[in-house]
């Protein structure tokens, strides 16, 4: 991954009914150019919508590159479900935050162990 990822906060969510809040952690990987500030991750049918606010870190001016690669990890041993995001505008200086928001296709929230959240400034292909 290029640039240095800092794994900033872990938080546990709540319930896994439809349209409800997943009660699984969420890892976030900023990096030295954005950061995530918080992540939500509520069931939705056929999968989990993943959304949140960036903004980026001190002293960095000029637009931001990147996106961001979303995961959940499933405890069941199937492979991850991925999705990337990319977040609204932000503006070229500030403290301004901005949303960003997938649905992550996972056929359902059950044996969804983890969701990880990180920056990446080059297409996962790369």
């Amino acid at each position: 991954m290029a640039g240095a990822a800092l794994i900033l906060a872990t938080t546990g969510l709540c319930s896994t009914a439809a349209g409800q809040r997943l009660a699984v952690p969420v890892t976030l990987g900023s990096s030295e150019s954005l950061r995530i500030l918080w992540v939500k991750a509520d069931a939705r049918p056929g999968g989990v919508e993943v959304s949140g606010r960036v903004r980026r870190q001190p002293f960095v001016v000029g637009p931001v590159r990147g996106h961001l690669h979303i995961e959940a990890v499933f405890g069941d041993g199937r492979p991850p479900a991925v999705a990337d995001a990319h977040w609204m505008t932000l503006p070229a200086r500030g403290s301004a935050t901005a949303a960003f928001g997938t649905l992550l296709k996972t056929g359902g929230s059950d044996h969804i162990k983890l969701i990880r959240v990180e920056h990446r400034l080059h297409d996962d292909d790369q």
